[in-house]
């Protein structure tokens, strides 16, 4: 079965923090063999065999990068997880971060497929930029997700510009 939601997460230093990131989401989605997650992790990570091992839990895909791209070419994991992701919906994941939320996932396949949704944070009372979830068609019209370090924000301002956030 295809999945329909696709967790991008890259990772650096925080194998506790991406296990949580991931098995919240599982946890707490109403049909979780319907999600797949995609993790990178930098070549010199001082903790990439565990990163590793819990990137592998649930059928995980790792890509290790060459080299280390860093902040400032943080787009570029994004770009290349989405690229290898099969998901109706993308969502820039991070490593530091818990789903909350029963049944996110059956929320989130209720928006229109061609647009980008934004995920409300529990600290904010409106949704934000912080964790993007691009449709697979304006991904696919787009050809990339990002092409700025700060992918979440260049998202916002593409789908307002477009009409579709």
């Amino acid at each position: 079965m295809r999945p329909r939601i696709s967790l991008l997460i890259p990772s650096r230093g925080r194998p506790d923090g991406l296990r949580l990131a991931i098995e919240s989401c599982f946890e707490r989605a109403d049909a979780p063999d319907q999600l797949e997650h995609l993790v990178a992790l930098d070549p010199d990570d001082p903790t990439y065999a565990a990163s590793l091992a819990t990137a592998e839990r649930r059928g995980g895909k790792v890509f290790r990068s060459a080299t280390r791209f860093g902040y400032r070419r943080l787009y570029e994991y994004y770009n290349y997880l989405a690229s290898a992701s099969a998901g109706d919906w993308l969502i820039n994941w991070n490593d530091d971060v818990e789903m909350l939320t029963p049944g996110w996932d059956t929320r989130l396949c209720t928006a229109p497929p061609f647009s980008v949704q934004f995920l409300r944070r529990d600290i904010l009372a409106d949704a934000d930029t912080t964790f993007p979830v691009t449709g697979r068609m304006v991904y696919a019209a787009m050809g990339h997700l990002s092409q700025n370090a700060h992918c979440d924000d260049w998202l916002r301002v593409l789908a307002a510009a477009a009409d579709i956030s």
